[in-house]
């Protein structure tokens, strides 16, 4: 491949995971924030995954590139891709579970609203975004001066 024709592949690639990533993301945050729709979210975490292939290929097709200017830095950028893929993956495909464990939460016999509560942000309560859980600080220490 000639570096023009690894550029465009690359610029295409980078489009693509673009596009998959934000659908990808609105898809799984429209679960978390109580769409009940299985397919949605296994979507959204299938265009996830790909999104970080597509992101493993530009590694990939990069390191042609840059092992021209220095073999040593341009081995990482592809390894950091791929830890990247890895990292995407196993924060998706727990979503994807946790959705099938909602979807047969009597047949599991969890209590109503187990996984709901899992699934909340951690600062969101039931009357209103604010959390009971957060110390707070005191009063402010009057400063010494000297």
């Amino acid at each position: 491949m000639t570096p023009r024709t690894i550029a465009v592949t690359v610029g295409a690639l980078f489009i693509f995971q673009m596009i998959s990533a934000i659908i990808g993301t609105t898809l799984t945050q429209a679960f978390t924030d109580g769409n009940p729709d299985k397919t949605a979210l296994t979507t959204g975490v299938a265009l996830m995954i790909c999104s970080g292939l597509a992101v493993v290929g530009i590694g990939l097709l990069m390191y042609r590139i840059l092992k021209g200017f220095n073999q040593k830095l341009a081995l990482w950028y592809p390894v950091m891709r791929v830890i990247e893929l890895a990292v995407s993956a196993t924060c998706s495909i727990p979503a994807d579970t946790l959705c099938h464990l909602q979807c047969q939460h009597r047949t599991a016999h969890l209590p109503q609203g187990t996984l709901e509560r899992l699934l909340r942000p951690a600062n969101n309560s039931e009357h209103g975004n604010r959390s009971d859980t957060v110390p707070r600080a005191g009063p402010a220490r009057p400063r010494h001066t000297s």
